[in-house]
């Protein structure tokens, strides 16, 4: 399934359409809704969740670090291994959306295999 496009990047491709450029007011109109946009998403601030998964995971990859002599674990693996009170109160559904976040900012490598997903901490 494609990704569904933005609003910017619509507008961005509508800028580059013929009718478009040889219209000034429409090619003005387009850019004004881009920038519009641009303002908007510059105020927007973290939510609470967000802020809060930033801190655990600060708490989760040292966790990872203290751990690294297992090698891959599986979430639950980890969990159970732990020793921060935090992060045994957690729920796999709270502790996934962390786990996927720091393997997307390369800090976790995640390989996928027949019993699941396993993590390690990535090394520089």
């Amino acid at each position: 399934m494609a990704k569904k496009k933005t609003k910017s990047e619509l507008f961005t491709e509508m800028l580059a359409c013929d009718k478009v450029v040889a219209n000034p007011e429409w090619k003005a109109l387009i850019e004004n809704e881009i920038a519009l946009l641009t303002k908007a998403n510059s105020n927007r601030k973290p939510t609470k969740t967000q802020v809060e998964n930033e801190r655990l995971a600060e708490i989760v990859i040292a966790e990872f670090e203290r751990l690294a002599d297992k090698g891959f674990i599986t979430q639950k693996e980890f969990h159970g291994a732990t020793t921060v009170a935090e992060i045994k109160d957690m729920t796999p559904q709270k502790l996934g959306p962390i786990f996927t976040k720091l393997v997307a900012r390369n800090l976790l490598i995640k390989v996928d295999n027949s019993k699941g997903a396993t993590y390690a901490v990535a090394t520089a």
